[in-house]
């Protein structure tokens, strides 16, 4: 577990875009983004690694996605993929100024998933960013 603390730094973040059939892969981008959203507003001090992950997959569901990957979040620290981790078994308690991921992900098509990751403080009142909000479109790229 990281605690965020003025002078300290964290950093584990992905951005992703997509080379090949970017209009297949938007709708499944949009429910990532929206369940990111779902947890940036809802997620508290004192509900479980277990409640963030229903709140991601409820939302996913809500949004017509069917998530993927047992974790969909973890905490964030030293070695990077830390305790606790965004499962539907994990009890552990979170609490103020945890530092953590949010990484709904979604299968876009057989064998190839899209995960959406922020990094997070969690604060009295909610999530605090620790970098930029990715972008709600999928950057399209062409070769």
């Amino acid at each position: 577990m990281t605690e965020a603390r003025p002078g300290f730094g964290a950093g584990e973040y992905a951005r992703r875009w997509e080379a090949l059939q970017a209009r297949m892969a938007a709708a499944k981008q949009d429910a990532l983004y929206a369940a990111t959203d779902h947890a940036l507003t809802e997620l508290r001090p004192g509900m479980t690694a277990q409640g963030a992950h229903r709140l991601l997959t409820d939302s996913l569901r809500t949004h017509g996605a069917t998530p993927c990957g047992g974790r969909l979040g973890h905490g964030l620290g030293v070695t990077l993929t830390e305790w606790p981790s965004c499962t539907n078994r994990d009890t552990t308690v979170l609490r103020e100024n945890m530092v953590l991921t949010l990484e709904p992900g979604v299968e876009i098509a057989p064998g190839k998933i899209m995960v959406h990751e922020e990094n997070i403080v969690l604060r009295a009142d909610g999530p605090e960013l620790l970098s930029p909000r990715a972008p709600c479109d999928l950057p399209e790229i062409e070769i």
